[in-house]
């Protein structure tokens, strides 16, 4: 369970804001997992502090990017933190440390990127995810019938 994340730098460049299409890629990178005291829900409690830097990155053309960086704490007691650490500090991905790892990255998207489409407003960007663009083609039979065609761009 994620039991806390802190955004501990944010930067932001614009190089241009004209453009009628953009390709947008992210990265995502934890890293540094280490065994902390902390607060949690359940009282004071060993976690798993994780570093996390998420890169938005505006290509083809190149309008901007976004970085993203600070912690998260994972918690859970059926879990040893030290074996846990062990494999991701040999950069070994282990059965035990795929969920974590999937956990906290979804979970990372899924809490920034909301924040980086309101950011992506302010600053005349598009917005950080890829939006469906909705393609309305007549049906050749019969033509009232009109489909429509989602495509990521």
């Amino acid at each position: 369970m994620i039991t806390n994340i802190q955004i501990q730098k944010i930067d932001l460049r614009v190089f241009d804001v004209n453009f009628s299409s953009v390709n947008i890629a992210h990265n995502i990178n934890i890293k540094n997992p280490r065994i902390i005291s902390h607060l949690t829900p359940f009282g004071e409690k060993d976690v798993l502090h994780i570093d996390f830097q998420i890169n938005i990155n505006y290509v083809s053309p190149a309008l901007g990017y976004m970085l993203f960086e600070g912690i998260i704490d994972y918690f859970n007691t059926d879990i040893k933190y030290k074996d846990i650490i062990t494999d991701w500090n040999k950069n070994e991905i282990s059965s035990c440390s795929i969920p974590i790892r999937n956990e906290v990255a979804n979970t990372l998207i899924a809490d920034i990127i909301p924040f980086a489409i309101l950011i992506s407003q302010k600053v005349r960007l598009p917005p950080a995810i890829n939006l469906p663009k909705i393609n309305f083609e007549k049906l050749e039979h019969p033509q009232s019938q009109i489909s429509a065609i989602s495509a990521y761009q």
